[in-house]
C-alpha cells in the first residue's frame, strides 16, 4: 500500500508517494502559480492552481509501478487564502494569498465593530489582513458581482479537495486561520460573522484531519491518473501536517517549520480560552478539536534567506573570479563556516514582510544595524541568519514560560533545514538541540500520514508519528558560541524600540503618498 501527499506551498506545489513505513517512493515539484503586480497585490487563479496540482500528481505517479497501490490522498497547504464558488461549484474570484495586504481597510472596519481584544478572545488570532475573513470582506466590496453569486467560501486545500471529490468541507487547522472560528465552541463564530456582516452559511462543514472526505470523481481520476476508488482524507495547514511527521504529539517538543514563513508551535491539552494577556501568541485548533496549538513565528524566514542570497551572493567577495555569478546556498554555507565567531558583528532585523511575535506589526520593516566599510557580503549574510535565530529565541523564551514546562528539543522541518549554518546557529542561539527528521519533506509526508489515518493504516496522529519518525541529524549547542550569542542577543533585543517602530511607520506613510 502507498499513500500520496500533496503540499501546496507559497513557492512550490509538490506531490509525493510514500510507503506506510515512511519511505519516499517518488516526488515531484513545480512552481505555485502566484502572480504579483507593482502595487504589491498578489493573486492565484483557482483553475490554474488546479491544473498545477494535476500536473504535479501526474509527475509523481509516473515514477510509481502501479497507481492502484495508492490507496489514499491527503493535502497540506498554506492557509488563509481561498476562493468563492457558486452553486454549480465554479470558482468566482482569484485566490488572494496570506501575505497580500489589500484588506487592511476591512480590518480597521472590523476593529471598530468588534474590537481587537474581543476578536482575539473568540478566535485566538490577531486582527490582520492575513486571514480569510477580511479578504472575503474585500471581495464583497470590490468584486460585488462575484460575491452575489457565492454559495461557499473554500480555502485553498478545501478547493482542491472539492475538485478531487466534489465534496465541500474544511478541517480545524484551516478553519482556525479564517478568523471566523470560535475556539471555545470549535465551530463558526456567529458573533464575528455578524459583525462582519457575512452569512454563516458561506462556510463549510468542519471535519477532523485524517477523516475520509470521499473518493475521487471519475473526472478527477481521468485528469490526475489516480485510480477511481482512491480515498481522499482531510489534510490541513502545512505547518501542522508537517508536525505530525515530526512527532509533535509525542510531547516535550516544539516544531519549528521553516518555509517562506516560519512557524514555532506546540500543543496545549484540555480546554483553552485565549485572553488579551496572551495576545503575543496566536492560538487555534490543531488537526482535530482535541488539541489547541500555540503558535508564533516570522512572516518572512526562508524568504529572507533567499532574498539575501539573490542580493549578496553575486558580489565579488563570495568568489575569486572577476565575473561572479549567483552562488549556490551550499557554497555560501561552506564559506560562512570559516568565519570567526565575532567577526565584524552586525545586527539584522528580518521584518521584510512585517513583524511577527510579539508585535504582529505589518508596518515593521527590515533593518541592518552596525555597518562599517570593512563589512563584506559574508558578514551581512551571517547577520541575516543570526537575526532569524534571534526571532526564534524570542518566541521560545516566551512560549516556555507560558506552557509552564521546559522544551526537550526543537524538531526543525522544511526547506530551511538544508542550511547547516542556519541550523547550527539556531542551536547556539536557543541553547536547545535541533533535530531534523529523516524524511526531508515533512509537510508532504505529514499529508500522506493523514491519508493513512483515513484508511486505517494508523490509529491516530501519535500512532502515525511513532510508526514512521526517525531523525536524520542533530545540532547541539556549542558553549563558546552560546556565550557570545547571549551577549549579541541582548543588543538585538534593544532594536525594537519605539523609535525604530515609529520610523518604520513613517516610511510606510511616505510610501502610501
Amino acid at each position: 500500500m502507498l499513500l500520496l501527499g500533496i503540499d501546496i506551498g507559497t513557492t512550490n506545489c509538490k506531490a509525493g508517494v510514500f510507503s506506510t513505513k515512511g519511505i519516499s517512493v517518488s516526488m515531484a515539484s513545480t512552481k505555485t502559480p502566484l502572480l504579483g503586480d507593482r502595487s504589491g497585490e498578489y493573486s492565484c487563479d483557482p483553475q490554474e492552481l488546479w491544473e498545477t496540482v494535476i500536473r504535479v500528481i501526474r509527475q509523481a505517479l509516473s515514477q510509481v509501478d502501479s497507481v492502484r497501490e495508492i490507496k489514499a490522498v491527503g493535502i497540506a497547504s498554506m492557509a488563509e487564502g481561498g476562493t468563492l464558488i457558486d452553486a454549480a461549484g465554479k470558482a468566482l474570484c482569484p485566490i488572494i494569498p496570506y501575505f497580500d495586504q489589500r484588506s487592511t481597510t476591512q480590518c480597521r472596519w472590523l476593529e471598530e465593530r468588534l474590537g481587537r481584544d474581543r476578536i482575539f478572545e473568540i478566535t485566538g488570532l490577531h486582527l490582520q489582513p492575513v486571514f480569510s475573513l477580511p479578504k472575503i470582506m474585500w471581495i464583497r466590496e470590490n468584486l460585488a458581482g462575484d460575491f452575489a453569486k457565492a454559495s461557499r467560501w473554500l480555502c485553498i486545500p478545501d478547493y482542491i479537495n472539492f475538485r478531487l471529490t466534489g465534496c465541500v468541507a474544511t478541517d480545524f487547522s484551516i478553519a482556525s486561520r479564517t478568523m471566523a472560528l470560535d475556539l471555545n465552541r470549535s465551530d463558526w463564530s456567529e458573533e464575528v460573522l455578524e459583525a462582519a456582516e457575512i452569512s454563516l452559511g458561506l462556510f463549510p462543514e468542519i471535519l477532523p484531519s485524517g477523516e475520509i472526505l470521499g473518493v475521487i470523481t471519475s473526472e478527477a481520476s481521468e485528469l490526475t491518473g489516480l485510480a477511481p476508488d482512491t480515498v481522499v482524507a482531510m489534510g490541513g495547514h502545512d505547518h501542522y501536517c508537517g508536525s505530525v511527521a515530526a512527532g509533535l504529539v509525542s510531547g516535550g517538543r516544539v516544531v519549528n517549520s521553516l518555509g517562506t514563513a516560519e512557524s514555532i508551535h506546540t500543543l496545549l491539552e484540555g480546554p483553552f480560552h485565549p485572553s488579551p494577556a496572551l495576545k503575543s501568541f496566536q492560538f487555534g485548533k490543531y488537526l482535530s478539536a482535541d488539541y489547541t496549538y500555540i503558535d508564533a513565528g516570522l512572516l518572512s524566514s526562508g524568504l529572507v534567506v533567499d532574498w539575501s542570497a539573490k542580493r549578496f551572493a553575486s558580489l565579488q567577495d563570495w568568489e575569486d573570479d572577476e565575473n561572479p555569478s549567483s552562488v549556490p546556498h551550499s557554497d555560501i554555507v561552506h564559506k560562512l563556516k570559516g568565519m570567526s565567531l565575532d567577526a565584524e558583528p552586525l545586527v539584522f532585523l528580518p521584518h521584510l514582510r512585517g513583524g511577527g511575535y510579539p508585535e504582529w506589526d505589518p508596518e515593521s520593516r527590515g533593518a541592518l544595524i552596525g555597518l562599517r566599510p570593512s563589512h563584506t557580503a559574508r558578514h551581512i549574510f551571517k547577520a541575516i541568519v543570526e537575526g532569524l535565530c534571534f526571532e526564534t529565541r524570542k518566541v521560545l523564551d516566551a512560549m516556555t514560560h507560558l506552557i509552564g514546562k521546559s522544551v526537550e528539543k526543537i524538531i526543525a522541518i522544511g526547506g530551511g533545514t538544508r542550511n547547516e549554518f542556519w541550523m547550527q546557529t539556531k542551536a547556539d542561539v536557543t541553547g536547545l538541540t535541533i533535530e531534523v527528521p529523516a524524511v526531508e519533506e515533512s509537510t508532504l509526508f505529514g499529508a500522506a500520514l493523514l491519508a493513512g489515518i483515513g484508511v486505517a493504516v494508523y490509529r491516530d496522529f501519535a500512532d502515525a508519528s511513532d510508526a514512521t519518525y526517525t531523525a536524520r541529524c542533530t545540532y547541539t549547542p556549542r558553549s563558546r558560541h552560546q556565550e557570545y550569542y547571549e551577549r549579541l542577543f541582548t543588543q538585538y533585543a534593544q532594536i525594537l524600540s519605539r523609535d525604530l517602530l515609529s520610523i518604520n511607520r513613517g516610511l510606510a506613510n511616505l510610501e502610501m503618498k
